[in-house]
């Protein structure tokens, strides 16, 4: 007997051609996602051997699990892509042929591929973006009948609710961010204090602009892609590739309704929301200044955050009893922001070289050129010290205070009407 999700899928693909083709620019996003992956060096046995990899808080034996190579020394990351690949294809063509029972299979297939690669095997390839496409692929797999198309619509527009929550930080709003990168073409305009506010705003309003009437759902449709267009400038193609066509095939291309009585028969739908909510507003749960400490911000959204900047130095002392420094920040496969657990896992790398009698290591951390260097950690033996994942860890600071500004207590309160205005907006529209 068939499960009845892929009786659901199959009819409901088979009429709905919003969720068809959704579903085909998954696919496509898909290829994109793994194509640049399959490039990356992280995944290999020499870079492990090398402690040059990072493993995820909560499984940091991972590199134990490296056992691929990539050419010259060995072709084992470039069949194991062939065959993700593999599937791809296969779920393109099952796409192409409507041959959809095949079709949920590979996609089923592809999701838990990525989860392992981006979400187990290591911290290095996945970006704020993927949570996106994970929570996307979700959907479409769990959610049943025409719910999901919905359910996409609803996650796609809360995203940026969510994604509005992290930019309530001082020196975020005060436009530290911008000032550090520029903005091209309109820094004349527009001040990066104006713009950083505004953008804020911006992503407070979308829920309701996208749930509002036709007209202002499209105003609000071609404001989010003219950002993302812009946004292209500092954060490259993938998460504008991701959100224009979603926003597109989601908003504009199809009817926009929503079946009667979903709350009753959807659970799995509100599940999913309310764990993409969980997974992003964790790193506030956990007690201290998370734009400081990075605990749990890579569980979630985190996508234009501050402009961190910090200092990673160990200190190495020999058998001989000599005494070295060595700055942990360098990275020879990527560039490493600025993570407290990236650069204590890099650190704890050392330890188990058995080279030296005694690691010790200092960290420093600020958001931005305006803000004072503030030490996070100091330790005179790294190697003693555990992390742990889910909550905060006692050898680390907690950083300053976060409410500490006029400006962030109006952006808080800005952001919590807002996400009130959503919920009477949405009630609105389930009444229609």
């Amino acid at each position: 007997m068939e499960h009845k999700w892929l009786e659901k899928f199959d009819r409901e693909l088979d009429k709905n051609l919003v969720l068809y083709y959704f579903v085909g620019f998954l696919l496509f996003y898909t290829f994109v996602s793994f194509y640049d992956w399959s490039y990356f060096k992280t995944l290999t046995q020499t870079i492990a051997n090398q402690g040059y990899h990072t493993c995820w808080p909560y499984f940091q034996s991972c590199g134990n699990w490296y056992v691929f190579e990539m050419p010259p020394i060995g072709y084992g990351i470039k069949l194991f892509f062939a065959l993700v690949f593999l599937v791809w294809f296969i779920g393109v063509y099952a796409w192409l042929y409507r041959q959809y029972k095949r079709l949920w299979l590979s996609l089923a297939a592809l999701l838990l591929l990525k989860i392992l690669v981006g979400y187990i095997y290591t911290y290095e390839l996945a970006a704020s973006y993927d949570f996106f496409h994970i929570f996307f692929l979700l959907i479409v797999l769990l959610v049943p009948g025409k719910s999901a198309v919905f359910f996409l619509q609803l996650f796609l527009a809360l995203s940026y609710w969510f994604s509005a929550s992290i930019k309530i930080d001082s020196f975020w709003l005060a436009g530290d961010y911008f000032e550090a990168l520029g903005l091209p073409f309109i820094e004349n305009l527009i001040p990066a204090a104006v713009g950083t506010k505004l953008l804020f705003l911006l992503f407070c309003l979308v829920p309701i602009g996208l749930f509002c009437n036709a007209k202002t759902r499209i105003y609000t449709v071609w404001t989010l892609i003219g950002f993302h267009l812009y946004t292209m400038l500092f954060v490259g193609i993938h998460y504008p590739v991701l959100m224009i066509p979603a926003l597109w095939i989601l908003f504009v291309y199809g009817p926009f309704k929503q079946p009667k009585n979903f709350l009753k028969s959807k659970a799995i739908g509100i599940t999913l929301l309310l764990f993409s909510a969980m997974l992003h507003f964790w790193s506030f749960v956990i007690p201290g200044n998370e734009k400081y400490t990075g605990e749990g911000v890579r569980y979630g959204l985190y996508m234009f955050d501050a402009d961190r900047q910090c200092k990673s130095e160990a200190v190495l002392t020999q058998h001989d009893g000599s005494i070295d420094m060595r700055d942990l920040k360098f990275d020879p496969i990527r560039g490493r922001r600025c993570y407290v657990y990236r650069e204590w896992f890099f650190a704890q790398q050392l330890c188990k070289t058995g080279t030296f009698k005694n690691v010790g290591w200092n960290y420093w951390h600020r958001n931005g050129n305006n803000d004072d260097w503030r030490q996070l950690v100091q330790t005179d033996d790294v190697c003693a010290l555990e992390f742990t994942p889910w909550w905060h860890n006692e050898w680390i600071d907690k950083g300053p205070k976060v409410f500490t500004s006029n400006v962030v207590w109006g952006a808080l309160l800005a952001w919590v009407l807002s996400g009130l205005g959503f919920v009477i907006t949405l009630y609105a529209f389930l009444k229609k």
